[in-house]
């Protein structure tokens, strides 16, 4: 009865929630080595009343993006005719017969697939990528029967990944775009996809870097560990001293005190001496 009182409270501890807003991934450092298991709670950056906008300033015609992460956002165009869209990722398109909406994408738990987002060259993890459920019908490029699929990046580093700033816990740096045919592609920074969450120090996601020294600082040690010995016992048995520069910490001199020459000189009938700076 003991052990089972005891159980209790150490599964409460592990069964770490993150929201309607997250998964949990093992990852691993450059793409190898064993795969850790870690949680990712995006809860902060998202809520009803969160809609992140961009405006695409390279569209044909007005096109403006509208995201509520793992959540909702409505907006009412003339296309559909005065019918809201709803889904986690809406565009709005203006042209001269009015404003058309389109349901990129929508969100359950049930349907969504995340994944870990990895630099190309290196394999390093670097955020975390959400395919959720379908939205609209799609025509792009003649499409017949297929619906939108949006594709989300949310990414752990401010600009380019290989220079690791880490971006802040708000979410910044929302862009769109169409991406290619039916899949659409938001992109958002946040420390919220990094593999150690928003803590500091501000160190690549998903390595193995605890704070400690690399292996060259430790290899530079232990040759500097071994060769100071045989420096000072050489110095001995070669030239019977020290080498510099340790003759010089291990050759003792006595310092006297301004005037202390002077005085005793005075006292056993010597000459008396002035000072460096006397005499200048």
């Amino acid at each position: 009865m003991h052990s089972i009182l005891l159980l209790l409270p150490t599964l409460a501890f592990a069964a770490k929630t993150y929201g309607t807003c997250g998964t949990q991934l093992k990852i691993t450092s450059g793409g190898f080595g064993k795969a850790t298991l870690h949680t990712f709670d995006l809860s902060g950056i998202t809520g009803e009343a969160v809609t992140y906008t961009y405006t695409d300033p390279n569209a044909d015609m007005p096109t403006t993006f509208y995201f509520t992460p793992c959540g909702d956002t409505s907006q009412t165009c003339d296309d559909p005719i005065k019918t809201p869209a709803v889904g986690m990722g809406v565009r709005q398109t203006e042209d001269a017969g009015g404003n058309k909406c389109d349901v990129l994408g929508s969100f359950s738990t049930d349907d969504a697939v995340w994944s870990p987002l990895l630099e190309d060259d290196t394999g390093d993890f670097i955020g975390l990528q959400l395919k959720g459920g379908e939205g609209s019908a799609c025509l792009a490029g003649g499409a017949v029967g297929s619906s939108y699929s949006l594709i989300t990046n949310f990414n752990c580093y401010e600009g380019n990944p290989k220079d690791r700033v880490k971006a802040t816990p708000a979410a910044t740096a929302y862009i769109a775009s169409n991406g290619e045919g039916c899949y659409p592609v938001y992109q958002i920074n946040t420390c919220e996809a990094c593999a150690d969450g928003c803590q500091l120090p501000l160190t690549p996601s998903g390595s193995n870097n605890d704070g400690g020294i690399g292996w060259f600082a430790w290899l530079l040690i232990i040759c500097f560990l071994i060769l100071l010995p045989g420096y000072l016992i050489g110095g001995y048995v070669v030239y019977k001293r020290p080498l510099p520069p340790f003759d010089r910490c291990l050759t003792q001199r006595t310092l006297q005190e301004p005037g202390e020459y002077s005085a005793a000189a005075s006292m056993n009938g010597g000459t008396t001496y002035g000072s460096v700076s006397d005499s200048l």
